[in-house]
């Protein structure tokens, strides 16, 4: 089961969107909504997705990865990825996201 969370931090204009759990084609819709609301909610400068607590990520959630750096850029934000695990950090080099989803510390 995944869980998607996101705080807006304003005094560092960053909003996090925190992901939990597995992310396939069950959650992926879910997912893309709490991103979209997430750039909506708020005005900060950079879009930080914590992938610390995901435990499997298909193509499917990818997919909506890449539907939210969309929508961040068409909102004039940044997006990054912080505590990203190993698994996931070759998944995105394999896959060629990774320079599309630049490293944050947090």
């Amino acid at each position: 089961m995944a869980a998607f969370a996101y705080r807006i931090d304003d005094a560092d204009e960053i909003t996090v969107l925190v992901l939990t759990g597995e992310i396939g084609l069950e959650s992926s819709d879910e997912l893309t909504t709490a991103g979209l609301d997430a750039i909506a909610a708020g005005s900060a400068e950079q879009i930080v997705i914590d992938l610390a607590g995901v435990t499997f990520i298909d193509s499917t959630g990818l997919g909506a990865l890449v539907v939210i750096r969309k929508a961040a850029l068409a909102a004039g934000r940044r997006i990054g990825v912080s505590n990203l695990p190993p698994r996931i950090a070759k998944l995105l080099a394999i896959t060629g996201l990774a320079e599309a989803f630049p490293s944050v510390d947090r």
